[in-house]
């Protein structure tokens, strides 16, 4: 029995999604409302539904990904969502980070520090918003302060 790696696998699901055939919502043309991405057909004679050729592919078990490498992200790392600094307490380097949509300007700041210092990758911050984040913050905390000194002399 070869054990495979689980870049290995993760190559084979991106090969295979490749020729994924793209699942369309049944007659969606013939209406503009429509949109295209898949709804079940339902109908009672549907040809779609019934599976007759032409028509059109319908999403099935076999067209999965490996079992071991569901939910990893295609770097081939898995992803850890976290919206809160406990969520980093056993983060290892062999997982991306994925920070939640919910957390404040300040948290995200606290948050990256701790991710690069422990040598993990962000999926998604906004390009630039950290940075512009952190002198803002600097800003804030040396307003008081020069308030309290111009307040003494």
């Amino acid at each position: 029995m070869v054990i495979m790696m689980t870049t290995d696998k993760v190559k084979i699901r991106r090969d295979r999604k490749r020729k994924l055939p793209k699942f369309k919502r049944q007659e969606y043309f013939k209406s503009h409302g429509l949109k295209d991405g898949w709804r079940r057909p339902k109908g009672l004679r549907s040809k779609l539904r019934l599976g007759i050729k032409e028509r059109g592919k319908v999403p099935k078990p076999g067209y999965g990904s490996p079992k071991d490498v569901r939910g990893f992200h295609s770097s081939g790392k898995r992803e850890v969502f976290v919206s809160c600094l406990r969520d980093l307490e056993n983060i290892s380097k062999d997982v991306v980070v994925r920070l939640s949509s919910t957390l404040g300007l300040k948290r995200k700041i606290e948050i990256t520090k701790k991710v690069e210092d422990a040598g993990v990758r962000v999926l998604n911050p906004k390009k630039g918003e950290i940075k512009k984040g952190k002198k803002k913050i600097e800003k804030k905390v040396e307003e008081p302060k020069k308030k309290e000194e111009t307040k003494t002399e």
